[in-house]
């Protein structure tokens, strides 16, 4: 197995400035020299959990303000059903195929067809009794029996 190929952006330097921490009085705090503070803020090291864990104790913060992972792959664009929603608004979205649809969430129920274009209620109905694969039909007093 190779190494991770994730991108992890430090928050250190901005966090700690914010706080007022030199990187020498944060490096005493944490128990680390001053130069791992550095190279932390600088990209070159990223620390094991239990100084990043220290780090955000001592910064009031949690480590996941501190650094995370650069994930570019995970913005997709969302197409919208109906009208465009209020900045703001809330969103239901659902894979179709290879893209991700959206439906504003107004409080209004949506219309019976959906994004589907109802071919999925119309694929189901009817097959209510058709038990999962690997398992045998209800019986009469409802309960069911494996096969």
């Amino acid at each position: 197995m190779g190494p991770p190929t994730d991108h992890v952006i430090c928050n250190l330097k901005k966090i700690r400035r914010e706080k007022g921490f030199s990187q020498s009085r944060l490096a005493e705090l944490v128990g680390v020299k001053r130069q791992a503070i550095y190279d932390m803020e600088s990209g070159r090291y990223v620390p094991n959990t239990a100084v990043a864990l220290r780090m955000a104790k001592h910064l009031d913060c949690s480590v996941e303000d501190l650094f995370t992972i650069d994930e570019p792959g995970l913005e997709q664009p969302i197409t919208l059903i109906g009208q465009s929603p209020a900045s703001g608004s809330r969103l239901c979205i659902a894979r179709v195929r290879d893209r991700l649809v959206g439906y504003p969430l107004d409080g209004k129920v949506m219309p019976e067809r959906g994004a589907s274009g109802g071919r999925r209620a119309a694929q189901t109905r009817g097959r209510r009794d058709t038990p999962p694969p690997g398992r045998s039909p209800p019986r009469e007093d409802g309960s069911a029996s494996r096969l």
